[in-house]
């Protein structure tokens, strides 16, 4: 359970400290990173060297979330990787991507654009945080 807290505490942190603007393609400009709609992607989206690629056919609310979870991928872990999002993809790096995905779009009052499963992840990580929190001042 420290471990989620660390995370959690983690990248609120980082989406905290980002430059205030008014969407999420101001934000991706300022970072100098492209968006590429491809239609021959195999997953909904995938990041390389400050290139955010998705898959064309996507419909909008899960576009802003791919585009806010990749854009986690450019932030939080080496930008020179590539890193795909696949809604069945759970490795650690994943998981702090969602959970970047959400609290970016929390903060621009997007939340009907994050999927349900995901959701569900993520709430998860908060009640634990929640959890351990209380926990942690039980034994003050």
């Amino acid at each position: 359970m420290e471990k989620a807290l660390s995370t959690y505490c983690k990248i609120k942190r980082i989406v905290d400290e980002l430059p205030p603007t008014d969407c999420i393609d101001t934000l991706l400009d300022l970072y100098d990173i492209s968006i590429i709609y491809d239609s021959k992607l195999n997953v909904s989206g995938k990041t390389f060297n400050k290139n955010i690629f998705i898959k064309d056919d996507l419909e909008y609310p899960l576009i802003c979330f791919v585009k806010c979870h990749e854009f986690g991928h450019c932030i939080c872990h080496n930008e020179s990787m590539q890193y795909s999002f696949s809604m069945r993809n759970n490795t650690k790096k994943e998981r702090e991507a969602n959970l970047f995905a959400y609290l970016l779009l929390q903060k621009y009052g997007m939340s009907e654009c994050i999927p349900v499963n995901i959701l569900k992840d993520i709430k998860d990580l908060i009640e634990s945080e929640n959890q351990l929190f209380k926990t942690s001042h039980d034994y003050i």
